[in-house]
């Protein structure tokens, strides 16, 4: 097949992915109605105010699935690059079905982040199984550094990593899906130039997809991607960035390239991690302090941070392209002048402000919150009857430093008060739920003067409700749950089931 027979398919399979996605997606948002898979705005980590569907990436992925299966059926010579790349290719399709399969799992039933990671690396070595394991890494100035015994659990490390970075960037309306068209391009361009038609194929089939569900998802969304779609771009991107920056021997990898293409999920990932453990917190735990937060706190609307975002992906992708083509001088001095950038973007965004005692108090009290609250749920995992799931809900109070904490669990109603009720008592209540199921609320009180939910508090307290939730449903069963009345507490919040 000519350049240009192959260009022409190319621009056929962008176009009837992106109407194919366009029609998907609103069908797949009405039916995410009907069943109440919705995410819910009622958790302290959400930014938006409404119930807003959550299985878009059903629609993208499904899209994609179905455009190149198509093509393949039809184009011999892209049925021929696929055998030739076998069995890597067909390695490469199982992993991507597996991905979305684990985010659906999660968007529908929900998954721990234990089991998530699990499945990852599973994915991860699954890929090493089917050859695209990276044994050596080239660093700028063509240093190549053998990884030896180390090859197959960093690579498994990076395709994790990417779909949790992936996962932690969808964060904003648009945000993860624009990202990721801007990346695609890239490896796109690298998929012409290299002459590998399933790369350019697949980069075109999935940015059509993308631009598709991006009608639907750009501020204000009316669906998001939810885990299927994140996931899924995580996985795809992990590779598709890697195979270019491959030399012809597939062992080498100029470790430069996939960094800089993905630099911002990337570096938000690692920021966060970072960020956890300085402070305290759990690696996994959720926080809203990522790079768009940091941008709405500077005062920007969502479409702002999001397009302010989309301009950093779109430098660090050019970037990324020029080195694929350019020698050892120009590949440094491109890494050197975006890293002289970033520093400089991170300072303005505050994240080099820090106050050691300030910050060894916050990790103090993060701490002895963690100690606490490890706790509790231990206790929760073994206990043998709903008196006694009712009885460590109690052991919250002095965890968070509540006045009072009030447990609702069916018809059941008890009430534990550390301190006498001030005047000024602040409540919230956080429903205990698991999936569709509401089974009763655990209403916590302080009367410390606060007016608003401290969030490391109310994110211990999410998390715990949902420990409570499923000890609830395996000591008894058959509960039936109280929903809390609108209106009759300051602050509502539900954790994520």
């Amino acid at each position: 097949m000519s350049f240009s027979s192959t260009a022409g398919t190319d621009i056929l399979v962008f176009f009837a992915a992106l109407l194919l996605s366009a029609v998907l997606t609103p069908a797949i948002r009405d039916f995410a109605h009907r069943r109440e898979l919705l995410d819910d705005s009622r958790s302290v980590r959400k930014i938006h105010t409404r119930s807003i569907p959550r299985l878009g990436g059903v629609a993208f992925v499904g899209a994609w699935l179905l455009i190149v299966a198509f093509i393949l059926a039809v184009d011999p010579s892209m049925r021929a690059a696929l055998l030739h790349r076998s069995p890597r290719s067909l390695t490469f399709a199982l992993g991507a079905v597996a991905a979305a399969a684990v985010g659906f799992v999660d968007d529908v039933r929900g998954l721990r982040a234990r089991y998530k990671l699990m499945a990852q690396v599973a994915i991860g070595l699954l890929l090493c199984a089917g050859g695209f394991t990276v044994h050596e890494i080239q660093l700028p100035g063509d240093v190549v550094v053998p990884l030896g015994r180390f090859a197959v659990p960093l690579t498994v490390l990076w395709i994790a990593g990417v779909m949790n970075a992936m996962n932690l960037v969808d964060g904003l309306d648009g945000l993860a899906g624009g990202v990721s068209v801007i990346a695609l391009t890239a490896t796109f361009i690298f998929g012409v130039a290299q002459g590998n038609l399933l790369l350019a194929l697949y980069s075109a089939a999935l940015a059509g997809a993308l631009l598709g569900f991006l009608v639907y998802n750009f501020n204000p969304a009316s669906i998001f991607m939810g885990d299927t779609g994140s996931l899924f771009l995580g996985y795809f991107l992990s590779v598709a960035v890697v195979v270019p920056a491959q030399q012809p021997s597939t062992s080498v990898l100029r470790l430069a390239l996939p960094l800089v293409i993905l630099g911002v999920p990337i570096a938000d990932m690692l920021l966060a991690i970072a960020r956890r453990m300085v402070r305290g917190r759990k690696v996994f735990s959720p926080d809203r302090e990522h790079l768009p937060h940091r941008l709405l706190e500077r005062g920007m609307t969502q479409r702002e941070a999001v397009i302010t975002l989309y301009c950093a992906c779109a430098i660090l992708a050019a970037g990324g392209v020029a080195m694929k083509f350019g020698g050892p001088f120009l590949e440094i001095m491109i890494c050197g002048g975006l890293a002289c950038a970033a520093i400089s973007g991170l300072r303005l965004l505050g994240f080099f402000q820090l106050e050691l005692k300030k910050l060894r108090d916050e990790r103090r009290r993060n701490v002895a919150l963690r100690t606490a609250m490890g706790r509790i749920k231990f206790q929760l995992a073994h206990v043998p009857t709903l008196a006694r799931v009712i009885e460590s809900i109690h052991d919250l109070g002095p965890a968070v430093s509540a006045s009072a904490v009030t447990a609702r669990i069916g018809g059941t109603r008890s009430e534990t008060r550390y301190e006498e009720a001030g005047a000024t008592e602040f409540k919230a209540a956080f429903l205990l739920s698991r999936g569709k199921s509401s089974l009763g609320d655990v209403v916590v009180a302080w009367n410390d003067g606060r007016q608003t939910l401290d969030a490391d508090h109310a994110l211990a307290i999410e998390e715990l409700c949902d420990i409570v939730a499923r000890a609830v449903r395996r000591v008894s069963p058959d509960i039936v749950g109280l929903r809390a009345i609108p209106g009759e507490l300051p602050a509502v919040r539900r954790t994520a089931s």
